[in-house]
């Protein structure tokens, strides 16, 4: 009975609003805001724009409700909106700055309003703190510095841009003194939610994967309960606990999130985080795919539909998303490693060792970098340059299982045969072996071993039904076998399963000149071409096939050139 009569008040309440003049909506929605109603702000203040499409001061008022309710898309083109109708500056480009920088559209801010000096400095602070994040997300250090040094100067005490020099000071390394001024912060600004947000930010970097990441949730839990932004608090703590890989507790705090914001992007973005860790693909995939339909530039959907295509074996799929991701946030490093992870199994070795590179060297050393990039080399057939990076990973992570298969995979091609080709078996049974799996199924094929090669590609084929890996495999143990018409089969049905797989369009185009029919082989790789001019291993592919036939030596200079401007090369000089 009670919905009803709710329900009936609601009703009566907006007939009420269709009746008032149109500067009283104005006026009730802008009390609705003085009293913390944005969701009755929001209806009287669409009410209003539709009377009134070319208020400035309702567009601007709409905006900033939106921001506030996590709507940064949908904010971002009304304060757009209120721009255009000549609202003050003063109000509207902070606010659209931050609209933006929620979206991660980085350079669009920067790009937009990087010249612009507002004469408040309230506002300018406010401003510049959002162009200092643009900057340091895209690795502009000094940029990022100057801008925060900017607002600072014009309002000392203004708490985000006190927050952001916070950030800076863990992210070198000096998470005490961090912490330290949070706590100087928080007794000077009193119970702001935002300080506490960040306290939350902070510990939760601190607690990493393993540590204790109660101080952190109880943060954000704090950061609530004095009326702070609830999504960002909730998210954070989904990020937390996913991270640390427990489930239960992040079910709840997403069933809480969808509760208060239903059709959230964030909300569905974790529905398909949690799908993947249920190994639910189908519900991972309805989630994610329309998230990057509606923000295509996005990196963090770019790297979810990544994953999503990773967890289905799907390489080419994944490989695109997240190249677009990692071009947009190339500070990166997980983004880097999974992608650097894709190439690898898709059997792009070179491509891998390129992307894995600037990890390398950073301190601490990247385990995992470290034997991504000792599996590259393995892979191209270079035990003497993989074995100080696996050697390496060894020394900093020896229980991770991807660096044990990377260890197990040295031993076996330097000659240790029976104990490492058993800790690969062992590792290939587990359900995070997907990678020894495949250096098992190559040690069953260098050795001639077909049935043990078949079971484990029938096993990795089960793991991953629409990827080509399968049948990649299958062609080049036919290939190793002779049976050359059964290998061109099982090459066509991976191009049947990822049409842009070039590895399956080389092993034809081999096979292709194996047969002295060199312009079948051409004619695949001008075909990859005219759907990417720009296809770095087709134009090398092409120049090495004229080489071979006899071209002239001009037009085969002219595709190496290509290919070096599409992509320029870079050596590996770790060890030297």
């Amino acid at each position: 009975m009670r919905f009803f009569v709710v329900s009936s008040l609601f009703v009566v309440g907006l007939l009420s609003a269709c009746d008032r003049t149109q500067p009283d909506l104005l006026a009730a929605a802008q009390a609705a805001l003085q009293a913390r109603d944005p969701a009755t702000a929001r209806v009287q203040l669409k009410q209003w724009l539709q009377e009134q499409p070319a208020s400035a001061e309702g567009r601007y008022l709409l905006g900033t409700v939106l921001l506030e309710q996590g709507e940064w898309a949908a904010a971002a083109v009304e304060l757009d909106k209120a721009a255009q109708l000549g609202h003050p500056k003063a109000l509207v480009l902070p606010a659209l700055a931050r609209a933006l920088l929620q979206q991660r559209e980085h350079r669009a801010l920067l790009q937009r309003m990087g010249a612009i000096t507002l004469p408040d400095a309230q506002a300018d602070a406010d401003l510049a703190t959002s162009l200092a994040r643009a900057h340091f997300a895209l690795q502009q250090t000094d940029e990022g510095q100057a801008a925060l040094q900017r607002a600072l100067r014009q309002r000392p005490d203004f708490v985000p841009a006190r927050l952001l020099q916070v950030a800076r000071l863990a992210s070198r390394g000096d998470r005490a003194a961090a912490l330290q001024q949070l706590d100087e912060l928080a007794a000077h600004a009193g119970p702001d939610p935002t300080v506490w947000l960040a306290r939350g930010d902070l510990l939760a970097d601190l607690a990493g994967t393993t540590g204790d990441a109660a101080s952190a949730l109880a943060a954000y839990e704090q950061a609530i309960r004095l009326g702070g932004d609830a999504l960002h608090a909730r998210t954070a703590m989904l990020n937390l606990l996913v991270q640390r890989r427990q489930m239960a507790a992040a079910q709840q705090q997403w069933a809480a999130l969808r509760a208060a914001h239903p059709q959230h992007a964030q909300t569905r973005y974790f529905e398909a985080v949690l799908a993947l860790h249920r190994g639910d693909i189908a519900s991972a995939r309805a989630a994610a795919e329309p998230l990057l339909a509606g923000a295509p530039t996005h990196p963090l959907y770019q790297r979810l539909v990544g994953t999503v295509a990773l967890e289905a074996g799907e390489w080419p799929k994944a490989a695109t998303h997240l190249a677009a991701a990692l071009q947009n946030q190339p500070g990166d490093p997980s983004l880097r490693r999974l992608l650097t992870l894709v190439l690898l199994r898709s059997g792009d070795a070179e491509r891998a060792l390129q992307t894995i590179r600037p990890l390398l060297h950073s301190q601490p050393p990247d385990a995992e970098a470290l034997a991504l990039a000792a599996m590259a080399h393995l892979q191209n057939q270079q035990p003497l340059q993989a074995r100080p990076l696996f050697q390496a990973a060894a020394r900093q992570a020896p229980q991770d299982p991807r660096v044990r298969a990377t260890l197990a995979m040295g031993r076996l091609a330097s000659g240790e045969g029976d104990a490492a080709l058993a800790e690969l078996q062992q590792l290939a049974a587990t359900p995070a072996g997907a990678d020894a799996a495949l250096a098992l199924v190559r040690v069953h094929l260098q050795r001639q071993r077909w049935e043990a090669a078949q079971r484990e590609i029938d096993q990795l084929e089960r793991r991953w039904p629409q990827s080509p890996t399968a049948a990649m495999l299958r062609g080049e143990m036919s290939v190793r076998r002779g049976d050359v018409a059964a290998a061109r089969e099982h090459y066509q049905s991976a191009l049947r399963l990822a049409p842009a797989h070039f590895p399956a369009t080389l092993a034809l185009a081999e096979l292709d000149v194996r047969e002295h029919q060199p312009e079948r082989a051409r004619e695949r790789f001008n075909a990859v071409l005219a759907r990417d001019p720009r296809h770095r291993p087709a134009l090398v592919a092409l120049a090495a096939l004229g080489e071979m036939t006899g071209a002239p030596w001009q037009d085969n200079v002219a595709l190496l050139r290509r290919a070096i401007e599409a992509e320029p090369p870079k050596f590996d000089t770790y060890g030297a």
